[in-house]
């Protein structure tokens, strides 16, 4: 008695049909892909600001000094230095933002021994965080006279994220 086997494999058929469809599906996905990871660049900009803001905040408190948030080259893009004003003495170190983000034109902030501004226009504390290209939502990062700041999120795209 001969013992039959089923055939082992694929055909060429289901093979070509198998990579056909994954093809089809990688050119769905990979511009949402794209998008998320966009997304995630701003999300990680905006909270490394935040965080940078909250501690030279709470250090200014702490040592009873002003201390001072100097972006990198004058763009925060590309970074900022956390200090103690006087004398000058480097705390943290910050290095270029993640991605595609947009510049970001805030001058250097000041927090004084109170954890509050220190000769700072309100007006000019709002960080917009944004990507260069696709459609991320923009995310801004307000600094309140108290020297708090607050994340916003701006699903408009509008750079307005809401009221300051």
């Amino acid at each position: 008695m001969r013992l039959v086997y089923p055939p082992r494999g694929f055909t060429l058929l289901e093979m070509l049909v198998t990579v056909s469809i994954l093809g089809i599906l990688a050119v769905v996905a990979i511009p949402s892909l794209n998008n998320i990871v966009r997304e995630n660049s701003v999300r990680q900009g905006a909270s490394e600001i935040f965080s940078a803001l909250m501690f030279a905040r709470s250090e200014a408190v702490k040592r009873n000094t002003d201390i001072d948030v100097v972006p990198t080259s004058g763009n925060w893009a590309n970074g900022w230095e956390i200090r103690i004003s006087s004398p000058s003495q480097l705390l943290q170190s910050h290095s270029a933002l993640p991605g595609d983000i947009a510049s970001i034109t805030v001058g250097t902030i000041t927090y004084g021994q109170d954890g509050r501004l220190k000769n700072t226009p309100v007006s000019d504390l709002r960080f917009q965080i944004a990507a260069t290209s696709g459609t991320a939502t923009v995310r801004c990062v307000d600094v309140r006279i108290s020297g708090a700041p607050v994340v916003r999120v701006d699903h408009n795209r509008d750079g307005n994220c809401g009221n300051g």
